[in-house]
């Protein structure tokens, strides 16, 4: 084969075969699966699944696969997706290379890592986790925080900001979300948006109207946005922009440690 895909569009052909079996069988050796819980999945950073590799068997080989030329970020993800295992630093693909990738590391003395011939070792970034989940606070500012939630299938963050009215009217809510889609958008409009630099920005959405437990009656719109950096999964900086102007920076500590955090 010449590297193309069927059609017009060209593509690079990758062969990962040998990084699907040897992660499964790192898995199954240090007694990490059971049963088919060795299986691995292939996706996006957005979470989509790449050529169908949902759930590849630890002993079993995918094919050759045709992926478009140009910009690739996909990682290697338990089946559900909902757990990441090794996320690749995104790749720019140029038309007719034939690559072999080969997963290495054992994950406890050696990292996981992928190797690529004739590339070499590919750039790998942390795998997003549930770690920056849970409640942030300021210390001093005690009766307002944020609260996490990170999604690692999607690598997609959601928050809620529990504060005040900038001019003291009373409490507010706020929901956030790193898609930043208009609201009553269907789908994401920014898949992968919570990167390896556990950086995240969001728009900030506001929810009026409405009585206690009853439906109807609401109004959502995005009032702005909220940039968070997390400098270890027990502290944050966050920076908010409101349309309007009001701006600000919070220096956030963990209330309640995340899965995993330590």
């Amino acid at each position: 084969e010449d590297g193309r895909a069927h059609g017009e569009h060209d593509a690079v052909r990758v062969d990962d075969r040998e990084s699907l079996c040897r992660l499964g069988r790192s898995l199954f050796e240090r007694g990490l699966t059971h049963g088919s819980t060795g299986n691995l999945s292939i996706r996006t950073d957005g979470g989509e699944v790449v050529a169908g590799l949902s759930s590849v068997p630890f002993k079993a080989s995918s094919p050759t696969l045709a992926l478009p030329v140009g910009a690739l970020d996909i990682k290697v993800a338990t089946p559900n997706g909902n757990g990441n295992l090794i996320d690749i630093a995104p790749l720019n693909l140029p038309n007719g290379a034939n690559v072999t990738a080969y997963a290495i590391g054992n994950g406890t003395l050696q990292p996981l890592g992928i190797l690529a011939v004739p590339v070499g070792e590919v750039a790998i970034e942390k795998a997003i986790d549930f770690s920056t989940s849970g409640h942030f606070f300021e210390p001093a500012k005690s009766g307002q925080g944020i609260d996490f939630l990170p999604i690692p299938r999607e690598n997609r963050m959601l928050a809620t900001w529990y504060t005040y009215a900038a001019n003291g009217s009373g409490v507010r809510w706020y929901t956030l979300d790193s898609c930043r889609s208009a609201v009553g958008a269907a789908g994401c409009s920014r898949p992968g948006a919570f990167n390896a630099n556990q950086s995240v920005e969001m728009s900030i959405y506001e929810t009026t109207g409405g009585t206690l437990n009853a439906a109807g009656g609401t109004t959502t719109r995005e009032v702005g946005t909220m940039t968070v950096n997390f400098a270890s999964c027990k502290a944050a900086t966050a920076t908010y922009n409101f349309t309007g102007g009001t701006t600000g920076t919070m220096n956030l500590q963990s209330l309640i440690l995340g899965a995993g955090c330590e």
